[in-house]
Order: structure tokens, then C-alpha cells, then sequence
């Protein structure tokens, strides 16, 4: 069995009694995970000229539409750590068109990108001032996200986040991922709420806003830029936000028929 970090504190207060919890995913929410992604891809691109063929916002969604393919499957289990990278590699070349005697093996691909993501991680622009204001209102706050606790836990260090380090929640320490319905209601218990006493905050349209939904919790979806103001998934709608500074608005579901087509995804 997985160690388990300290129990979240669940102790409500007075001026917090009436206030929903917020849950927020991780990466490309809190932790600006593309911004890391650019880095990694930027680096290898100095060694080995043809995936220098893309501009870097490109790679990077090609990049994370392989991870998202793959990941899934190392984190329920179907293969391990060094097959995850082998397939996602791979995946990535071919989403690039990039042709493997251009590319480096695995190994030595994530030797250099690994050097890259780590040189300068950091908090997604607006969202460290946007949790310091939600806590000083009296919310209370988690993190929920797909990963292996330790990685993530060092994602939120070096984010500046550490104080929301206990109130971290893992698909690794939950033993299935979102949007899986076992996690949230495992998150429910975890921290001592009902589904609609939570809001969940996230990038990633089928795993938080369609997930939290499919739990019956409220859900707010997270799209730098978009210009839509609503995302509807099979499981039930959700406000879009396009900048932190919109939470206080959209902590209550406003009437709205739009559909928001943005599909950033981790």
C-alpha cells in the first residue's frame, strides 16, 4: 500500500461554513506544465535540428496530445514508466512527422528534455494571486490531479505552492485516475464533503469538468483566451473561465446556452 501524506484538515470555520471547497487540477491549471513542456522541446531541438521544423507552441500541443494518448494507460496500470516514455516518444514523432533516424532514442531524448522542463517551472500567470485571494475569503482549498504523488508534490514546490502540499490528492494515492467517478467520490471522502459543497477547477475538459459533473460536483473549466462563456460535456455544463480573476464571478452556474470549443488538454 501506497504511504499515506497527513489527513487533510476538514475543520470548517465559521466565516467558511457556507462557502463550497475548490479543488483544482494541477497541471496546465496551477502548474504551467506547457510553459516546462516548451523548455524540454526547446533544448532538444538544439541537438537535433528537425524538430525545429515546428514554432514551440506547436510542439508543445502536439506533445501533449501523445501524452494524453498515452499516460492513461501507465496510470491504470497497463505498462510502466519506461514504456509510457517509449510510446509517448514515439506517438510524438509521429503527430510531428519528425522521422526516428532524425530523432534520439528514448533514453537520451528525455535525458535532454528533462533538463529543459526542470531549468524553470512555475505557477500558471494569475493563479498564485488567485489562491491567495480565495483562501483570504475563506475558501478552503485541494488539489486533484492524475499523477504520481511525489512528481506532483514537486510540481507545487517549485510552483510556489507548497503550502497546498497537504491537501494534495493523487490518482497514484486514489489507485485510478479522473475522470474515473471511484476518484472523486474517493476525493469526497478524503476531504469530509459532500458533491455540492465542491467546485472543481480544471484545464482538461474530459477529466475535471466532465469528471466533477459526472459526480454530481460543479465544475468550472479553465481556457486561457477562449471567448466562450459555457462547456457542455454529456455529464451536464460547466462556465468557462478564461483568466483567474473570473472565479468570484462564476462560482455560482450562470444561465448561458453558448458552447465553448477550446480543447486545451494536459
Amino acid at each position: 500500500m501506497l504511504p499515506q501524506p497527513p489527513e487533510i484538515n476538514t475543520a470548517v470555520t465559521k466565516s467558511s461554513a457556507s462557502l463550497p471547497m475548490i479543488w483544482f487540477d494541477l497541471d496546465d491549471t496551477l502548474f504551467d506544465h506547457s510553459h516546462s513542456v516548451g523548455l524540454g522541446l526547446a533544448r532538444v531541438g538544439i541537438e537535433y535540428p528537425a524538430f525545429t521544423r515546428h514554432e514551440i507552441p506547436q510542439l508543445v500541443r502536439l506533445y501533449n496530445d501523445a501524452l494524453n494518448e498515452v499516460y492513461p494507460g501507465y496510470l491504470t496500470g497497463r505498462f510502466d514508466f519506461v514504456e509510457m516514455r517509449r510510446l509517448k516518444l514515439s506517438r510524438f514523432l509521429s503527430l510531428a512527422d519528425i522521422a526516428t533516424s532524425e530523432a534520439p532514442d528514448t533514453a537520451v531524448f528525455h535525458r535532454i528534455y528533462d533538463e529543459g522542463y526542470h531549468t524553470n517551472r512555475r505557477a500558471t500567470l494569475g493563479s498564485a494571486q488567485a489562491i491567495d485571494r480565495l483562501q483570504r475569503q475563506g475558501f478552503e482549498i485541494a488539489v486533484l490531479t492524475n499523477g504520481v504523488q511525489s512528481v506532483q508534490e514537486e510540481k507545487l514546490r517549485h510552483s510556489g505552492f507548497d503550502f497546498l502540499i497537504p491537501t494534495l490528492l493523487s490518482s497514484e494515492r486514489a489507485g485510478v485516475p479522473k475522470p474515473a467517478l471511484a476518484i472523486f467520490r474517493w476525493a469526497l471522502e478524503q476531504t469530509n464533503r459532500a458533491p455540492e459543497n465542491v467546485i472543481m477547477i480544471g484545464d482538461n475538459p474530459l477529466n475535471d469538468v466532465h469528471g466533477a459533473l459526472n459526480a454530481g460536483i460543479r465544475a468550472l473549466y479553465y481556457c486561457p483566451g477562449s471567448r466562450e462563456s459555457l462547456l457542455t460535456t454529456p455529464a451536464g455544463a460547466a462556465p468557462v473561465i478564461a483568466a483567474w480573476d473570473q472565479i468570484p464571478d462564476c462560482l455560482t452556474i450562470p444561465d448561458a446556452d453558448s458552447l465553448c470549443t477550446c480543447a486545451s488538454q494536459k
